[in-house]
């Protein structure tokens, strides 16, 4: 039965990869937004969260929690389907 609908599945973890992706971009643009800083530390990443400066501890905690939270999801969907499809 399940073999049945592994090709259904396998689409849907790949949209799942791919939006996954677009939330890295929206995470790191939230985290460490692009800001001028000195040509010294031109190579280091600030996590100040300066895009929302004005964001409570608890909407950033929330959203860092959700963030690890697809980021299990989206490993064991891949798990899932190299189990599924490979062994």
């Amino acid at each position: 039965m399940i073999e049945e609908a592994v090709g259904t599945i396998l689409v849907g973890v790949f949209i799942n990869v791919l939006l996954f992706g677009f939330e890295l971009g929206q995470i790191y643009r939230y985290v460490s937004y692009p800001r001028a800083i000195p040509e010294e530390r031109a190579l280091t990443v600030d996590f100040q969260f300066s895009l929302f400066p004005t964001d409570r501890i608890g909407i950033r905690a929330l959203v860092i929690f959700m963030f690890l939270v697809d980021c299990t999801a989206t490993a064991n969907h891949c798990a899932m389907i190299y189990l599924y499809t490979i062994k």
